[in-house]
């Protein structure tokens, strides 16, 4: 029985050699591989200590210690953490998402996480850019024949070309062969893509459903716009728009005249879809606008009154008219998703527009950064200036958390929460700094401590 027991331990060290004591451990990698979707513990949410902080209200200090909610992660494809969203959001059709500064790398992916969320496990179909409204339904409609890249270049605006969104296009067409596919959408009246060289022929094609003459002269004439200056600087659009304003109003004006005239007769013959129509009436009118847009002597108030006033237009069309009963996401700057920007009715800026018409229906994230470094939209970087006392990036700061996210919607005024109730400092770009009252404009804040410039591409 000895000699048996004595065999087996030798057969069982050979069979399994880590039981050996005499064998030596594997050597540890030098770096641990960290899952991409790894959701950060407590431990590792907490932020390094300022030295430099300023001062804050004690009992702001104290309220957002304990009232923020961690986010755990820029980028899993996990979303344990996110759970919390959807008691907040699950009777809203649109939800805006908004950004301080478009050249930051950490709010990509914040976004872009959030979108993939919101379409798998919330409903949303949608996400609509603050980029061209025609350039992002083209892309979208043809997205089949071109890559993610391709796709992202010809549609939205170049602050967004960036290695972090490009995921959000390789999404969108994955999901494009699903039950539910992810819509890319657009309410911009400018141009931002590459899309827009392909608006004469998409002209042309619905309008010679019915007029074929009509739809020549207006390829034509849209043609040679395009081929003159349509994609050169805006200082060069602005001296051929002024040289050519009453023709080119005249023309454009007659053309959304055409489609709502013609507009049940159009839908029931277009061989593609009655969208089609609808979208070349809407581009045509985009156009009208951005001819007001360059109207000569305009200062920078006026210019952007009526560009954000097309933009709310354009966005109450997609709700209402081009995906009527679809949930949708918006992706902006922070200041054009603001609803009471300047204390204005209707407002400066569209979020004014928007939430005057769908209050009920809507949940607008403001997005905003503690310390680091992001890009201008000429892709120069700069330094996140530090905050004033009191502020709120100074408030959010306290919670020591790299990313945290604080209802204001739900909130009923405290002493502790006051300094969202009050008029308080908040930085645009990180280096701007604005005078709000933070409930006033956004309904939550999505907080970043530390950021980055894009991986432009």
């Amino acid at each position: 029985m000895k000699n048996i027991f004595i065999v087996v331990i030798i057969m069982l060290i050979f069979l399994f050699p880590g039981c050996n004591p005499n064998q030596q451990e594997p050597a540890a990698p030098e770096t641990e591989v960290i899952s991409p979707d790894h959701l950060l513990s407590d431990g590792e949410l907490v932020t390094p200590e300022d030295p430099g902080a300023v001062e804050v209200n004690d009992a702001w200090m104290a309220w957002i210690r304990e009232n923020y909610t961690p986010v755990r992660s820029l980028t899993a494809s996990v979303y344990s953490d996110l759970q919390f969203l959807k008691p907040l959001l699950e009777d809203r059709r649109i939800v805006q998402l908004g950004e301080s500064g478009h050249g930051v790398k950490e709010f990509n992916q914040a976004k872009v996480r959030l979108i993939r969320f919101l379409h798998q496990e919330m409903g949303f179909d949608v996400i609509a850019f603050e980029s061209s409204i025609f350039d992002c339904f083209f892309a979208n409609e043809n997205s089949g024949n071109m890559t993610a890249g391709g796709m992202m270049m010809g549609s939205i605006y170049g602050v967004w070309g960036t290695d972090e969104v490009v995921k959000l296009f390789e999404y969108i067409k994955e999901t494009q062969e699903s039950e539910r596919p992810l819509i890319l959408a657009g309410f911009d009246m400018k141009h931002s893509g590459r899309a827009y060289r392909n608006r004469p022929d998409f002209f042309r094609n619905v309008i010679a459903t019915i007029d074929e003459n009509y739809a020549q002269i207006v390829y034509d004439f849209d043609r040679e716009l395009i081929n003159d200056v349509w994609g050169d600087s805006p200082s060069t659009l602005r001296r051929y728009i002024t040289s050519r304003k009453e023709e080119l109003m005249d023309f454009y004006q007659g053309l959304v005249e055409f489609f709502d005239l013609n507009m049940e007769t159009l839908q029931n013959s277009y061989s593609k879809g009655p969208q089609f129509p609808l979208i070349a009436r809407q581009g045509a009118w985009s156009i009208v606008q951005y001819i007001k847009y360059f109207e000569e002597g305009l200062d920078y108030t006026t210019m952007g009154y009526i560009r954000d006033g097309a933009m709310a237009e354009n966005l109450s069309f997609l709700v209402n008219t081009l995906y009527p009963g679809k949930k949708i996401i918006v992706w902006a700057h922070n200041f054009h998703l603001r609803h009471n920007a300047k204390g204005e009715e209707p407002g400066y800026y569209m979020g004014a527009w928007v939430v005057k018409e769908f209050r009920p229906v809507l949940y607008t994230f403001g997005l905003y950064m503690y310390q680091g470094e992001a890009a201008s939209n000429d892709r120069s970087i700069y330094a996140i200036l530090p905050p004033n006392k009191n502020s709120l990036e100074a408030v959010c700061y306290r919670a020591r958390c790299k990313y945290l996210f604080v209802d204001m919607l739900n909130q009923v005024e405290s002493e502790g929460n006051s300094w969202m109730f009050t008029s308080i400092e908040a930085k645009s770009w990180g280096k701007y700094q604005h005078v709000m009252v933070l409930r006033d404009q956004y309904d939550g804040i999505l907080f970043i401590h530390t950021v980055n410039p894009p991986d432009y591409l």
